[in-house]
């Protein structure tokens, strides 16, 4: 059964009733709104950033995954419901960690450090504080951070436009990210009770924040070279052996 219970009359009035189904609506909505990640997937796929669509897929699977299992009305648990936690929770802030990473434009060789640097780092620190504020706070400052030097130097030193800054597409992006991080405060604030709601607006903001901060081209874009070009012992002929 999706929706436990007896919907008798001699159980519920239509006041139970309603309260259920409002219940029941929040629940799927928090599953649902993680599918709006969907196109941040498609984006980072069609860009060739196959690690990035990789962690959003990932982020979506295990966000989806992970409030299944956290209701009282579809509750459905593939794995222990600490693990889904943490998996959803961490999985989350990698998406923000690589997409700062993407975003800054940094060069290639750098990336992978970054990548491991900070999956390390926050590991640690979700599974010290795994629902604590500062397990968020500090990813989300990293993140700003990182980006603010890297504009500044490719701005003021290297004297070019970062390719991510796309006023297009960072101002929607932008204003998104912002009002998702508003509902993500409110929901533990001042609208606790409508935690279903402000919930799934946070997905819904930041999954499609994401897709607007991609950015379509990079000025240090790895490019690799032919692997049989660059071995000079190879025969250059068939009489070459």
């Amino acid at each position: 059964m999706f929706i436990s219970g007896n919907y008798s009359s001699d159980n519920y009035n239509s006041d139970n009733l309603m309260s259920d189904y409002v219940e029941f609506l929040q629940s799927l909505l928090l599953i649902v709104s993680n599918f709006f990640l969907l196109p941040a997937v498609y984006l980072a796929l069609k860009c060739k950033y196959l690690g990035e669509a990789f962690i959003y897929f990932l982020t979506m699977f295990c966000s989806s995954f992970y409030h299944l299992c956290d209701n009282d009305h579809m509750r459905y648990c593939i794995i222990n419901y600490e693990v889904l936690q943490f998996c959803d929770f961490y999985s989350a802030i990698l998406t923000l960690w690589v997409t700062a990473i993407l975003m800054s434009d940094i060069p290639y060789e750098w990336r992978s450090v970054l990548h491991l640097t900070g999956s390390l780092f926050f590991a640690g620190l979700l599974r010290s504080k795994t629902t604590g504020a500062i397990s968020f706070v500090v990813p989300a400052v990293c993140s700003l951070v990182l980006l603010g030097l890297s504009w500044v130097y490719q701005c003021y030193c290297m004297r070019i436009m970062p390719s991510s800054l796309s006023y297009s597409n960072l101002i929607p992006g932008a204003v998104l990210g912002v009002i998702g991080a508003v509902m993500f405060v409110s929901q533990v604030t001042i609208f606790g009770h409508l935690y279903g709601y402000t919930h799934s607006g946070w997905h819904i903001c930041m999954s499609l924040s994401i897709s607007f901060l991609l950015p379509k081209t990079l000025l240090n874009q790895y490019h690799c070279p032919q692997y049989f070009d660059t071995l000079d012992i190879l025969p250059t002929s068939k009489f070459d052996i």
